[in-house]
């Protein structure tokens, strides 16, 4: 929010046909939009999902009255996220697409790739075009790296590993994961990154039969599932882990870590 302020402070100083009084509602109504931004993102990180598309509504309204790009644009993206959340996928593709163009019209590289990221996550959840998703997500990725965002960098691969594992597309994955292997982004790997990205690891190897080296990646992931908190990553931790016993004939705790993971089912 602080860059939309900015913008507003910009024009405060250049354009001196702006009222006082105009500047005062302006500034009301950004305080306004932001603490509506906050309460839906409450709302959305607890699971109120309507709660927080009924005030994504407003705030697109609100936006809107402003005449800001940038607060329309982010507002469409929430509200993409709100009805894909809630299975409408055909407002949640309009208000992805909507947000695009906003972000082409702020010519944003950032803006621009995250739009791109959220049509492919939307291609991806939806199931309509898995193809068409990993298109999206290369253009995210090649977009955003020209903002040199090192986080929105690493976001962008993160959302691509995660369409890999759940569609199970071992080398795009893989690829995906080899390009961030450059120390520079470990400090930028949150808990969750780094726990999908040894439970992708531990799938592969599974996969490939190489089972101790599974049991290795998907203790790590689980280890870095702990710290995050997520029920569905501790799920998938557990699983792989269960994977590897079996295929090492350790079926007491293959057997062990299968309960173990069915404790997380239902919640992940």
């Amino acid at each position: 929010m602080k860059s939309t302020l900015s913008i507003f402070l910009f024009y405060f100083v250049f354009f001196t046909g702006y009222s006082q009084e105009k500047i005062i509602n302006n500034t009301e109504l950004i305080n306004l939009i932001n603490r509506k931004i906050d309460s839906s993102d409450n709302f959305y990180n607890n699971g109120h999902y309507s709660k927080s598309l009924i005030l994504n509504i407003k705030v697109l309204e609100l936006a809107k009255k402003l005449n800001d790009p940038s607060y329309i644009r982010n507002a469409h993206r929430a509200l993409g996220y709100d009805f894909m959340i809630v299975n409408d996928s055909i407002l949640a593709k309009e208000n992805f697409e909507n947000a695009k163009i906003y972000a082409k019209k702020l010519n944003d590289n950032l803006a621009i790739g995250q739009s791109y990221m959220d049509l492919a996550n939307f291609h991806s959840r939806s199931g309509m075009n898995i193809d068409l998703a990993f298109k999206n997500h290369d253009l995210s990725i090649e977009i955003i790296k020209k903002s040199k965002d090192t986080n929105a960098i690493t976001n962008a691969h993160y959302n691509a590993i995660l369409t890999s594992t759940y569609y199970k597309k071992y080398d795009k994955g893989i690829r995906y994961i080899l390009a961030l292997k450059d120390p520079a982004y470990d400090s930028y790997k949150a808990d969750d990154f780094w726990s999908l990205e040894k439970s992708f690891l531990a799938d592969y190897s599974n996969k490939k039969k190489n089972f101790s080296k599974a049991e290795e990646y998907a203790r790590a992931s689980l280890e870095y599932a702990e710290h995050s908190g997520q029920d569905y990553e501790k799920y998938d931790a557990y699983n792989q882990i269960a994977i590897s016993l079996y295929g090492q004939h350790r079926y007491k705790e293959a057997y062990d870590n299968r309960v173990l993971s069915n404790e997380y089912i239902t919640r992940a």
